[in-house]
C-alpha cells in the first residue's frame, strides 16, 4: 500500500473564516501485488486517527470505530476485491483502491507544533497479511505524510 496526499506527501491545509475545522484534503490509497500470483481476493482496513475529521469515505465501507494494535483510536474504512467481477491485481501495475478517495480535515483546537496523528493499515489476501503504520505529522498548518519504518511512524 501507498498512501499519499493529492500532490504528494506534503499538504497545507487552509482553515476558512469563522470556522474550526480545515478544508478537507485528500487520501489516497494506491495497491500494488509483489507477488508473482495475482490477487484476486483481497481486504484492505485503513486506520485513521479518530483526532481526525472523517469527511468523506469515498467509496469505502465504513466500520465501528476501534483501537488499533496500538491502542490509538481509529476511524476504520475497509476496501475489498473479488475477481471477478473486478480485475485481479497484479504485479506490474500499482493501481488506486477507488477514485473515489478519502476526504479529511483538521480541527484547529487539535493542531500543535509537531502533532501526529497515526494510519494504520491492514492487508489481508490468501497466503498474505500485513500491517503498517504511517503518520501525518502537522508543523502548524503543513502536513507531512511518513511512511511505514520512518521515525515518525514508528514512535508510539
Amino acid at each position: 500500500m501507498t498512501l499519499s496526499f493529492l500532490d504528494g506527501d506534503r499538504h497545507n491545509l487552509g482553515f476558512p473564516e469563522r470556522h474550526d475545522t480545515s478544508h478537507p484534503f485528500s487520501l489516497i490509497a494506491d495497491i500494488n501485488n509483489r507477488s508473482n500470483q495475482p490477487a484476486s481476493h483481497a481486504i484492505v482496513d485503513i486506520g485513521i486517527a479518530a483526532e481526525l475529521v472523517l469527511i468523506s469515505r469515498g467509496s469505502y465501507e465504513r466500520l465501528d470505530q476501534a483501537d488499533n494494535d496500538r491502542r490509538i483510536l481509529m476511524h476504520w474504512l475497509r476496501w475489498t476485491v473479488a475477481s471477478p467481477p473486478a480485475l485481479p491485481i497484479f504485479n506490474e501495475h500499482r493501481r488506486l483502491l477507488t477514485d473515489n478517495v478519502i476526504m479529511l480535515a483538521i480541527n484547529h483546537r487539535d493542531m500543535g507544533n509537531h502533532k501526529i496523528f497515526d494510519l494504520t493499515v491492514k492487508i489481508s489476501a490468501p497466503g498474505f497479511s500485513s500491517t503498517e503504520h504511517w503518520a501525518i505529522l502537522a508543523r502548524g498548518p503543513r502536513l507531512t505524510l511518513y511512511p511505514p519504518g520512518s521515525p515518525y511512524a514508528a514512535q508510539r
